[in-house]
């Protein structure tokens, strides 16, 4: 007797609530049930119709129960990240008498005291600083916080801290000292990420209340002892990161800023399947990868980030790109033609660009630019006087050569040989006779304003797009007025022209994970449903054969004319050597009984690549 057997999944299991899990797939929902005897028994009868919607046995340390996943919806993936990316004030913030926060930094505090853990990205020059004092104001009953950024930004910080904290009773210590007991380190302490290491004894004495951790990219390096480090400090109501850049390079960047602050990420190996491409290579595990960078994008926003660009939030004028090709002279044929004949390894050369071999051919190349950079940037002051120009290089030496050759302009140098660097910026932001500012692009990449500024010129090319976009942000920031033109400087024929190639790749990889501008990719279908209630079909193989007897006997016989060799070979046709002799004395029948045809209908199931596609569809649907 054939059957058809209809389950209301929801009515016949007791389903926790849905919890969102990550997976090799990808998010899915997971809900738990304990056992029930009819269901179990239906579950072990039909695992495979169980199984298709989602549901399994399991048992996990002695005890079994059943686990259903489901799919995450494309559209409310779309509506959850919506709902996150338009950010509202939903609370009356506190604030210094006299001061107020712009609206779209009220809209990151309010985010951030929802939340245990926040990671505020919003693009550099936003104010993030403010907004971290802001959720320090409106959390109640702290009295500790620790504070970590770069060595440059100690006195920042402390600056800010005065400005737009609320307690004015607090003890704020900079940590430029080594504090030895717990009561040394104030109220407030503010450390660099390099000093850490030496006084990790003392801090890990303490639990403070609030950790913040400005320019979170530091440690997105696990084995890093500055990661390690900053890892090991204990805090209690809310742990704060701050970056404009939370991954410079590679997804794989970002998960070590992350893995800690929403239980999605913790696990490692998930993460590098789902968003890095992860496989396993030619030298073993590869992260370096990215995928489904839409999603990732999606579920940081629900989860922890807050990230805003400059033209979402504040009416900055746009960025203008251009890159400039220069005509190569007679030197620099020569060494194009050196450079030529090397095989260059840009996975190497992106690896460790500051060691690689390939270094010197990029610094020679660079110093035979010098000269055309400044023959091009005094035609255009010649023209513009009022104008100001901020000029990135990343060796010595070519900084010195434009140093000298634009002398006349009064240039300034900002590098990490720059003693008084507050000094050097003030000059460039208040002096119009200061025209010039030449600045290591990494020396200059954070903590810097040179909004005078609305030119900026790259006479070198970092390998990175993060630290490129760092240093952009020194002139495109609050505060810029103007129209910010950015141009690259690039030789033609030579390496620069293919690391531009390379950077525009690494651009789209970087800007498609934080900011949201594309519809993300389709998630994996919704589960079966039926007026919001989930009913689970199970159709035996007594309904599949019911009436396509002579169907499956034909299929018996295209695979019996395929098998003339009975399995005795490999060859890809045809019964395998299991099947082959049940297969052919079916074949050889001259009609099916139910029973074979069910049984047959089950074999033949896993050979459907070779029957006729009108056969299959008519059997099968």
């Amino acid at each position: 007797m054939n059957e058809m057997i209809k389950i209301n999944l929801e009515k016949e299991f007791q389903w926790s609530e849905k919890r969102m899990v990550q997976t090799k797939r990808g998010p899915m929902y997971l809900r738990k049930a304990p056992l029930n005897e009819k269901m179990v028994k239906l579950c072990k009868k039909y695992p495979k119709e169980f199984s298709r919607v989602g549901i399994s046995l399991n048992t996990f340390r002695g005890k079994t129960d059943f686990s259903w996943w489901l799919p995450i919806e494309k559209n409310e993936l779309e509506r959850t990240a919506k709902v996150e990316q338009k950010l509202t004030i939903d609370r009356k913030l506190k604030c210094v008498d006299g001061l107020d926060y712009l609206n779209y930094q009220k809209e990151a505090i309010c985010y951030g005291l929802k939340r245990k853990a926040v990671l505020l990205g919003d693009d550099m020059g936003l104010g993030k600083t403010i907004q971290a004092i802001g959720i320090m104001n409106n959390t109640p009953n702290w009295k500790s916080a620790i504070i970590v950024c770069p060595k440059i930004l100690l006195t920042n910080w402390k600056r800010e801290l005065e400005t737009w904290l609320i307690k004015k009773d607090v003890k704020i210590v900079v940590g430029d000292f080594k504090p030895k007991t717990v009561e040394e380190l104030g109220d407030i302490f503010i450390v660099n990420y390099e000093r850490l290491a030496s006084i990790k004894e003392v801090i890990a004495k303490k639990t403070f209340d609030f950790a913040i951790e400005d320019e979170a990219h530091n440690i997105k390096t696990y084995k890093a002892q500055r990661s390690k480090n900053t890892k090991k400090i204990k805090w209690s109501k809310k742990l704060i990161r701050i970056t404009g850049t939370p991954f410079l390079n590679k997804p794989i960047e970002l998960h070590n800023l992350i893995n800690d602050m929403d239980p999605y990420f913790a696990n490692w190996k998930k993460y590098a399947y789902r968003y890095c491409n992860g496989h396993n290579g030619a030298y073993g595990f590869d992260p370096t990868g990215s995928s489904n960078l839409e999603e990732l994008q999606m579920i940081l926003y629900d989860t922890i980030m807050v990230r805003r660009l400059k033209s979402e939030v504040l009416d900055l004028p746009e960025k203008q790109r251009q890159t400039i090709y220069l005509k190569p002279n007679r030197e620099q044929i020569k060494a194009l033609k050196e450079l030529n004949m090397i095989d260059v390894n840009y996975n190497e050369l992106f690896k460790n660009p500051e060691f690689s071999e390939y270094a010197k051919i990029f610094h020679q190349i660079s110093i035979t630019k010098v000269p055309q950079i400044i023959e091009y940037v005094d035609e255009v002051l010649k023209e513009n006087p009022d104008k100001k120009l901020v000029i990135g290089a990343i060796h010595h030496d070519v900084e010195d050569m434009l140093l000298e050759g634009l002398k006349k302009y009064q240039p300034s140098i900002l590098n990490g040989a720059t003693k008084d660097k507050q000094a050097v910026i003030d000059r460039f932001q208040n002096e119009k006779e200061n025209q010039v500012i030449i600045c290591g692009i990494k020396a200059a990449g954070i903590g810097v304003t040179l909004t005078a500024a609305d030119w900026l010129i790259f006479a070198e090319l970092y390998f990175t797009p993060g630290i490129m976009n760092q240093f952009e942000d020194r002139i495109y920031r609050i505060g810029q007025r103007n129209q910010v033109l950015i141009q690259q400087f690039v030789l033609e024929g030579s390496l620069d022209e293919e690391i531009i190639l390379k950077l525009i790749k690494k651009q789209e990889i970087f800007e498609r994970a934080l900011n949201i501008s594309s519809k993300p990719k389709e998630a994996v279908k919704q589960a079966i449903s039926n007026n919001n209630e989930h009913i689970l079909t199970i159709k035996t193989i007594k309904d599949e054969a019911k009436g396509k007897n002579e169907l499956i006997h034909k299929c018996l016989k295209i695979l019996s004319g395929y098998d003339d060799d009975h399995a005795a070979q490999l060859n890809g046709v045809g019964f395998n050597k299991i099947d082959s002799n049940f297969g052919n004395s079916l074949a050889k029948c001259e009609s099916l009984t139910d029973k074979q045809a069910q049984a047959a209908l089950k074999m033949c199931k896993k050979y459907w690549r070779q029957l006729p596609k009108e056969i299959v569809k008519e059997i099968w649907g």
